[in-house]
Parts: structure tokens; C-alpha cells; sequence
């Protein structure tokens, strides 16, 4: 499957996958975009994607949490059919999941980013 996926993924740059949590990761530039669950791509999505994905007959990401007893999803959706074949079409809604991520580790609005805002009174 690494060979698969790396192969799929070549347009947009060397991806690394990395096992985990049963399945595996992919990432580019340090960034996790996919996951793979049995032979199933998953790609990441968020509000401005999601609506994309589903229109595309794309399914969410679900798995069982044992704790609780009950379904859980991941904001992750799976490559719509057809784009398993095709470098190209892979990599174009793979950049979606790439703008996601990149959205995701923006500052959230309303919320200060963290500076560095010298000394004060508290530094004693």
C-alpha cells in the first residue's frame, strides 16, 4: 500500500506514510492530509470542503470507540471514486485536504496569536 500511495500522491511531492492507529498516515511537509484504513483513502476535510466531498458521493470516516460504546467520526472523507486510478485527479482533492489542514492550523478568529510581548511587571 506505501508504494500505492506514494505512486498516487507523486504530484504533489514526496509523501511519507506512517503506520498508525492501525492504519496509516500521509503526510507531506510534515502536514497529515490522509489516512488509510483497509483499502479505503481518506482525506481531510473542514467546512469550506465538506460539502465538496459529499457532493462528489464521498463517505465520512467512522469507527467504533470502544469506551463509549458508540460511533464516532473524523473530519476525514474518502476519495471520491475514480480518483484511486488517477495521480492527477488524486492530487487535485488531495490539495483540498492539504488547504484544510493549512486552515486548521491558522489562528482561529477572535483569538489573539501568541507573541512575544516583551517584559512586564510580572518578570519581577
Amino acid at each position: 500500500m506505501d508504494a500505492y500511495l506514494t505512486d498516487l500522491f507523486e504530484p504533489l511531492g514526496p509523501v511519507v506514510v506512517k503506520r498508525m492507529f492501525g492504519g496509516q498516515g500521509v503526510w507531506l511537509d510534515g502536514m497529515m492530509f490522509a489516512l488509510v484504513f483497509g483499502e479505503t483513502v481518506y482525506l481531510k476535510v473542514d467546512d469550506q470542503t465538506r460539502e465538496t466531498f459529499l457532493a462528489a458521493g464521498s463517505e465520512p470516516f467512522v469507527y467504533h470507540q470502544r469506551k463509549r460504546d458508540r460511533q464516532a467520526a473524523l473530519p476525514y472523507f474518502s476519495l471520491p471514486d475514480g480518483a484511486g486510478d488517477d495521480p492527477a485527479e488524486a492530487s487535485r482533492w488531495a490539495r483540498l485536504a492539504i488547504e484544510a489542514v493549512l486552515r486548521g492550523k491558522a489562528p482561529k478568529k477572535g483569538k489573539k496569536a501568541r507573541a512575544d510581548i516583551g517584559p512586564g511587571p510580572w518578570d519581577g
